[in-house]
């Protein structure tokens, strides 16, 4: 049972990088905060947000 399991993994490591290569997300993330604008919660998501728009 061993050696049939390392013996798939060795079959699918090839295809490892086309996984790892698409592109994500697709569409845009929206991200609900539950409390009122300017908050210290609305500043850190606008933070996190607009660090992840950059990558």
């Amino acid at each position: 049972m061993m050696r049939c399991a390392a013996l798939l993994a060795v079959l699918l490591a090839p295809t490892a990088p086309d996984a790892l290569a698409q592109i994500y997300p697709v569409k845009p993330i929206r991200v609900l905060v539950a409390y009122p604008a300017g908050g210290a919660n609305d500043i850190v998501a606008r933070a996190v947000g607009a660090r992840s728009r950059s990558r």
